[in-house]
């Protein structure tokens, strides 16, 4: 079972590829996040069911929400607290 830490950090790291240059296809999120097809589909579905992402048909690209903005915001403050307290 992945640990919740593992589990954040790959939401990071999709919530990340999805914010510039108009979103991201899921090839480029699969291979971004090292997960297979059905992991990353599972993934998708989440954070789309929690309203982090969005899918656009036309382009076919995830994009993330102003939700999702804020989620990353709170995952990296979270990072950043945690960082400091390894380091006292």
């Amino acid at each position: 079972m992945e640990s919740l830490h593992g589990k954040l950090s790959v939401i990071r790291k999709i919530l990340e590829a999805t914010q510039g240059s108009g979103g991201a296809p899921e090839p480029r999120l699969m291979y971004g996040s090292y997960l297979s097809y059905v992991q990353i589909d599972e993934y998708l579905s989440l954070m789309m069911t929690n309203g982090l992402l969005r899918y656009d048909r036309e382009t076919r690209k995830y994009r993330i929400t102003a939700r999702g903005m804020d989620f990353l915001a709170s995952i990296r403050q979270m990072d950043y607290s945690m960082k400091a307290i390894e380091d006292q």
